[in-house]
């Protein structure tokens, strides 16, 4: 198991290892939605999630669905106002307003997707494979705001172990990557990615 540090002092006194383990090297981030949180942004998982946790949208829904698309959709619109909770995934805390009209697509006036992938949706493969080449191309892989809970990104951190790359994790809590890890943050990216580049660059 890495040595785990906690607090902003310890966070901190930890950027030494990760500095000495990713110097010189070619990195690859795999970067989660706990870099948003500082942003205000909340992520699906992090300490605080309980307190306002909700269910994200799921893909059969927003397809299937007239009323969960209509209801994504005036969410998503609304996502940048400062009168309303963001989601994760860009999704807001509202209800649309009533009369609100879904749009087609203009080309084939099929169902318009966002270009996001959603919960129960398969990542486009040429995307796991341009991501599976950065980790086969880079020496070592940062995990940045992830709890590696979902099978997506926790292969990207065991195919880079299997090939005897380190792996760093830097996070609020904790991660399904954590024994992976050579090295592992207990803290915020924003307060440790500017003190990591610092020093490394």
């Amino acid at each position: 198991m890495p040595a785990e540090h906690t607090g902003y002092d310890k966070a901190m006194d930890a950027i030494e290892p990760l500095v000495e383990l990713l110097a010189g090297r070619t990195v690859v981030a795999l970067v989660g939605a706990g870099c948003s949180t500082e942003s205000g942004i909340p992520d699906y998982r992090g300490p605080e999630t309980a307190r306002r946790a909700r269910d994200p949208i799921q893909h059969r829904s927003f397809v299937d669905d007239p009323e969960s698309r209509r209801r994504y959709w005036a969410r998503s619109a609304m996502g940048g106002a400062s009168e309303v909770e963001l989601a994760p995934d860009g999704d807001a805390e509202v209800e649309p307003e009533s009369g609100s009209r879904i749009v087609g697509c203009v080309r084939c006036t099929g169902v318009l997707e966002p270009d996001v992938v959603f919960f129960g949706e398969n990542v486009p493969r040429e995307r796991v494979e341009r991501a599976r080449a950065w980790v086969d191309e880079a020496d070592a892989l940062l995990v940045v705001g992830s709890s590696l809970a979902v099978f997506s990104g926790l292969r990207f951190a065991r195919r880079a172990a299997k090939a005897d790359k380190p792996v760093a994790n830097v996070n609020l809590g904790p991660s399904r990557g954590d024994a992976l890890a050579s090295n592992r943050v207990e803290g915020r990216a924003g307060e440790v990615l500017p003190a990591l580049a610092a020093r490394v660059t």
